[in-house]
């Protein structure tokens, strides 16, 4: 995610003289929904891991990032409800890896968050390590993994 921030960024100023400080990209507000019609991406419907302990690993979602998962469908299906509005939802479905994982990473969930200094002490006294953190004009970044090794971004955008 960081990369495809950075890539838009140089896009945006090629061609412009350099400055001191780089100014953040900018970042249209969102637009209305498109008609239903329009082939366009709207949402972000769902994320689909595999995993080898996937009741663990939707645990490890609700208590360690505490995201509250809803479980549906036997419990490998969970609701993220991020508002009350119909369809303002995430579906997490946590499949049983078979045969079991052997690759990492196939995946990076990137994880807006509105205090990045507030969820840091979070993943902290939870005991999730944090494997670094960064620093950009466009926002701060920090990078864990997830019970089963899977990579993790979180970022909080930069002051306007």
């Amino acid at each position: 995610m960081r990369l495809l921030l950075l890539a838009a960024f140089a896009l945006a100023n090629a061609g412009q003289p350099a400055r001191q400080t780089p100014a953040p990209p900018k970042v249209a507000a969102p637009a209305a929904p498109p008609a239903a019609t329009a082939a366009a991406v709207a949402d972000v419907g769902g994320v689909f891991i595999k995993a080898d302990d996937p009741a663990g690993l939707a645990a490890w979602y609700r208590e360690k990032l505490g995201i509250p998962l809803i479980a549906y469908e036997g419990g490998h299906m969970h609701i993220f409800r991020h508002g009350p509005a119909p369809g303002a939802f995430t579906v997490f479905a946590i499949h049983r890896a078979d045969p079991p994982v052997t690759e990492r990473n196939q995946f990076v969930l990137n994880l807006r968050v509105t205090d990045f200094d507030g969820f840091v002490a979070r993943l902290q006294a939870a005991g999730v390590p944090i494997d670094k953190t960064e620093d950009y004009p466009y926002g701060r970044f920090g990078w864990i993994r997830d019970a089963e090794g899977n990579r993790i971004e979180f970022w909080t955008p930069a002051a306007p």
